[in-house]
């Protein structure tokens, strides 16, 4: 119908549509409106489309669905607002910049290798303890000053600290108090620390929630769950001398050991080949996690769904890294209903998540005890 109409376009200030299904005489009459006033063109696409979004001369911007109050709100920013991106704009130019196609892993890199990064003061800013004795166990290890913070609010009360002064942050997105997305801003807000570069960790990987990592001033993006070869490569490239030297290969055990809803074959492979640091993790899981089937059952009933929400995030990364691909999904499938606004069926997962729970925890008791 949109196409069939010979509609005034030039009355509007933005259109919403999928530039697929635009036939050439619209898109003609859209160049030529653009030429006169500035009409905006969003290309509007499905999370399930396989196509990616390709740039041309008649559109702005591009917003997938599902849609939500926030996506559309910081489409208006993208827009419209150039101070906020003019901001931005400068901080980028005074800092390097990793696209994510730019990331390459380092091939056969261990923790030692981190010790090229020594004496560094390195502010981390992560909620989830897991993580925390991860990057801790790479980094401080390796001889780095390492500084935690667990929400936006105190990585910027410690920035602020005149105590203290910090060559890079890592910043995780998705956290209580203050998310990284407005820490990230407000960090950028203070000229101070204009040269300190910020990688934000998540396990988002949607195109708008990368593009807004970027556009609020974040210099890469290191998907979760955390491979040590895409560290390795982001920190040589802000701290280091760029030339990274190859170690040889890592005469690697056989990892074809698979157990009952645990990949830990995989679960060894993120853990870049260390049984001891595969351990590490799968202890720090069981005490943060094995009993948050309770926890979900008593949230579910306080109608605590921001709790569950992150839960699920929280797990999607975990479970990922670990191997865990049975409970990986149900986490998965239970976010999902977030993001459809199907928050009401949150409750029918009570059961499921309890009994896939157990049996992982039972598995890498099992595992455990092999060892």
């Amino acid at each position: 119908k949109f196409n069939l109409k010979s509609m005034n376009l030039s009355k509007y200030d933005i259109i919403l549509v999928d530039i697929n299904n635009l036939t050439k005489s619209k898109i003609a009459q859209i160049r030529e409106i653009r030429k006169k006033q500035p009409l905006k063109i969003v290309h509007l696409s499905s999370c399930f489309s396989t196509k990616r979004f390709i740039a041309h001369d008649y559109t702005d911007d591009w917003l997938e669905k599902p849609i939500s109050q926030e996506r559309i709100y910081e489409l208006m920013i993208s827009l419209f607002d150039t101070t906020t991106l003019s901001k931005n704009s400068e901080v980028s130019q005074s800092l390097k910049i990793i696209r994510p196609d730019n990331l390459i892993e380092t091939k056969n890199i261990t923790t030692n290798n981190f010790t090229d990064f020594k004496d560094y003061h390195l502010l981390i800013v992560e909620d989830n303890i897991i993580d925390q004795k991860v990057m801790m166990g790479i980094l401080g290890k390796a001889g780095m000053k390492i500084t935690l913070a667990n929400n936006g609010q105190q990585a910027l009360d410690k920035l602020l600290d005149t105590n203290n002064s910090y060559d890079l942050v890592l910043m995780d997105i998705s956290m209580p108090i203050m998310d990284g997305y407005e820490t990230i801003q407000k960090i950028r807000e203070n000229t101070d620390f204009d040269t300190v570069p910020i990688i934000a960790l998540t396990s988002l990987a949607l195109d708008n929630d990368v593009s807004k990592m970027f556009r609020v001033g974040s210099n890469a993006y290191i998907r979760k769950p955390l491979k040590i070869g895409y560290l390795y490569t982001a920190l040589n490239h802000f701290l280091g001398d760029e030339e990274i030297h190859i170690p040889p290969t890592i005469q690697e055990e056989s990892l074809n050991n698979t157990q009952k809803g645990l990949d830990i074959s995989k679960g060894i492979e993120h853990s870049n080949g260390s049984h001891e640091i595969y351990r590490e993790i799968l202890e720090e899981f069981l005490t943060a996690y094995g009993d948050s089937g309770a926890s979900l059952k008593l949230w579910v009933a306080e109608n605590r769904y921001e709790h569950i929400k992150r839960l699920c995030l929280d797990m999607k990364g975990l479970t990922g890294a670990i191997g865990a691909y049975d409970m990986f999904e149900l986490v998965d499938t239970m976010h999902k209903q977030f993001l459809y606004n199907n928050v009401h069926l949150i409750p029918k997962f009570i059961e499921s998540y309890e009994l896939e729970l157990k049996k992982l925890v039972n598995t890498i008791h099992l595992y455990m005890d092999d060892k």
